[in-house]
């Protein structure tokens, strides 16, 4: 790469075994060499005086240049004195939700994607030591990275440190051992790897035995039924180093546990003294219905094999139907990555948050971080969703306890409080009474849960479409007296309600949502309303057949389909946008599509901005009233006494700044990917047959 300064000297960046920039003259003439000649190495000591792989370069009015480097282990920008002297620093962010992981008898050594750091907790700094792994071919053995959510764990056994990459993610388990700084492979544990593996995780004791299972392995579930396959923890032994030090295992994995009540695993750890935990997922759990009795739960084992307890309020893997945190609920528990602590077992929410059991009893101590489905803050606790990470350790020197998770970075939080957790044995009474009383709210429990899950297996809401006298989007809510009220969703910190009525002109909906923050939206795309803050939608089509679905609930679309969105920016506007996935036009100028690989491709004949509706806003006590009007003459519909179609209207919630979404919830449509909010293609996507069935009055 090239770069210019004011006096016209050029700049040019060097890899190879160079590995510098070079300032030369007009003439070609070099008049500066910045960083160590042949850079800094590749894997072990990180010299801040050499380069790695030099790539982008910039000449700033200091003339200080400006070095972008082409390495993730770690990512560094530096920036350097005209003399050649190195001025500064920075290091930029790692993959999203990387995984840190930590030496337990030296936690000063802290590792995050390959690259090792040094961590000084008294004054909570930090600088990078060294990358520890690169992808080569080393003496005829294949050396892999560590996958940013895989995440390891390092042992200390007789001396020697071993680091195990468990596979949570990719798959990609190995035994590495360090050897002067830099992690060697040891292939002749993968082999014993290969005999316990399950697919899923894999976990390591300080004595190097290995932990897996043999069972169900945790899928998210798309129809009812539960998941209760009976299961084993199984352990292979570490046998001892070899003569020539090689780790050697034993032939088969024993059996730890058994348990014939079933389900699948999320998750498994380990104690020393042989203790397991497992995270297990019973099946699908519908809106509504009690995590309690799903079947989803965090067990432990003891070395007897024996369950010692069991904490059951779980809602295990992407838990769409889940609702936001309340204390006590482990929502979207999608991993357990240690058993490390002492005391405390470290749970990790798919949805940013970080759940604490007490491993002595199974009970709930607390959760850290912030549901992605509530109006989250920007601040230090929060973790974007699809969250992976997540480990706690206790100080050895010091005694504290600190917990390392984060999103496009790697955080280390102090925990602080944990001396005024108190025990406490007391006796709870219960009569006859009461345990018949339990057994009808059972019953009522599972009746509820049943009708549930047969309106959400495609049940619609139906409503009456009143004609309004002297209609307007206008704030004046005379025209809505004796108009039905339409609940959105089942929040009942953030109540929000519709109301539909017409004329010959428009379809009216008049909105009264509390939001639980400003109603605000800070879009820098049109296109992706839905993505920036908070928002209403209505949704319509005059198409009432049930529609064949395919995979990730995807609706066949059809000419008539249409889904608006209004939002209200910083400045106070009203805007919209209209979605149509089919158009008659044989011209489609504002035709658009969202794409991802797990959702696949979404296509859109028309997205356009749709500013010109008559829109109403006024703030009340807690919240807001909007009304909207939207013309019978660009839709597919006129307006009869008699018409039927399809209609829906809902609530997108952001967040306090109104830069991001976090939950959504609409009148008709429980669909699980309607809770989806990290995935674009599924965002976009409209499920008509879940809209409720409209008949105008």
């Amino acid at each position: 790469m090239l770069a210019c300064d004011a006096e016209g000297n050029v700049y040019v960046s060097l890899q190879g075994k160079t590995m510098q920039v070079w300032k030369l003259n007009a003439a070609g003439k070099i008049l500066q060499k910045f960083g160590k000649a042949g850079g800094r190495p590749s894997l072990n000591a990180f010299d801040p005086n050499g380069m790695l792989s030099p790539y982008a370069i910039a000449v700033d009015k200091n003339n200080r240049l400006w070095v972008c480097e082409d390495d993730a282990a770690p990512k560094r920008y530096s920036c350097w004195n005209a003399d050649g002297s190195l001025y500064k620093e920075f290091f930029g962010s790692q993959p999203y939700s990387t995984a840190g992981y930590f030496d337990p008898k030296d936690p000063e050594k802290f590792y995050a994607y390959n690259a090792r750091y040094i961590v000084d907790y008294d004054k909570g700094t930090w600088r990078p030591d060294g990358t520890i792994l690169r992808a080569r071919t080393q003496e005829g053995t294949e050396q892999r990275v560590a996958s940013y959510h895989d995440g390891a764990s390092v042992v200390v056994h007789q001396g020697r440190k071993f680091m195990l990459v468990n596979g949570f993610m990719e798959n990609g388990v190995a035994m590495y051992e360090e050897v002067g700084g830099i992690w060697v492979p040891r292939p002749e544990a993968s082999p014993a790897i290969g005999r316990i593996y399950s697919g899923r995780q894999i976990a390591i004791d300080g004595s190097l035995n290995l932990y897996s299972y043999r069972g169900d392995t945790w899928l998210e579930p798309t129809g009812a039924g539960k998941r209760n396959k009976p299961f084993d923890i199984v352990r292979l032994d570490f046998l001892g180093f070899g003569p020539k030090g090689e780790l050697r295992y034993a032939e088969a994995p024993k059996v730890m546990a058994h348990d014939d009540e079933g389900g699948a695993f999320t998750g498994v750890c380990a104690d020393d003294d042989g203790s397991t935990y497992a995270l297990l997922a019973g099946g699908l759990l519908g809106r509504g219905e009690r995590a309690q009795s799903s079947g989803s739960r965090i067990a432990k084992y003891g070395p007897d094999g024996k369950e010692q307890w069991r904490y059951a309020n779980v809602h295990c893997g992407f838990a769409w139907t889940s609702s936001s945190y309340t204390p006590g609920f482990v929502a979207a528990a999608f991993r357990m990555s240690s058993a490390s602590h002492p005391d405390l077992l470290p749970v990790t929410s798919y949805y940013g948050q970080y759940y604490l059991i007490d491993k002595k009893d199974g009970l709930f101590v607390d959760a850290l971080g912030q549901d992605q489905r509530s109006a989250y803050t920007m601040d230090h606790t929060m973790v974007l969703t699809e969250n992976f990470n997540g480990n706690i350790f206790l100080h050895p020197k010091t005694g504290k306890t600190y917990f390392t998770g984060g999103d496009a970075d790697c955080r280390i939080w102090e925990l602080t409080g944990l001396d005024t957790i108190k025990r406490a044995t007391v006796k709870v009474a219960v009569d006859g009474a009461m345990v018949a009383q339990a057994g009808k709210n059972a019953e009522q429990n599972r009746l509820a849960a049943l009708a549930l899950q047969a309106k959400y297996a495609g049940g619609r809401n139906a409503a009456v479409l009143k004609r309004l006298a002297g209609a307007a989007a206008d704030g004046k809510d005379t025209e809505w007296q004796g108009v039905a009220v339409l609940p959105i969703g089942d929040d009942t910190e953030k109540p929000a309600q519709v109301q539909f009525g017409y004329d010959d002109q428009n379809l009216y909906a008049r909105f009264e949502v509390q939001l639980g923050v400003p109603f605000l939206n800070t879009p820098t795309d049109y296109r992706q309303l839905f993505k920036s803050g908070s928002s209403l939608e209505i949704c319509l089509t005059p198409k009432t057949a049930e529609r064949k679905v395919g995979p990730n609930n995807r609706h066949p679309m059809e000419v008539g389909d249409l889904r608006v969105l209004i939002a209200r920016t910083k400045e106070g506007k009203l805007i919209a946008t209209r979605y149509r996935p089919k158009i008659e036009a044989a011209e489609k100028p504002l035709a658009a599509f969202f794409e991802t690989p797990a959702a696949g491709r979404e296509e859109f004949d028309e997205i356009a901005e749709w500013n010109d509706l008559p829109m109403n806003y006024r703030e009340i006590k807690g919240g807001c009233i909007i009304e909207v009007a939207i013309p019978w003459a660009a839709t597919a519909l006129k307006p009869a006494a008699g018409l039927k179609f399809l209609l829906d209207a809902g609530v997108v919630y952001g967040n306090e700044g109104g830069t991001r979404n976090a939950t959504r919830a609409l009148w008709s449509d429980k669909t699980p990917e309607v809770n989806v909010n990290n995935d674009i293609p599924t965002e976009s996507r409209m499920h008509p047959n879940g809209w409720g069935l409209v008949a105008v009055e």
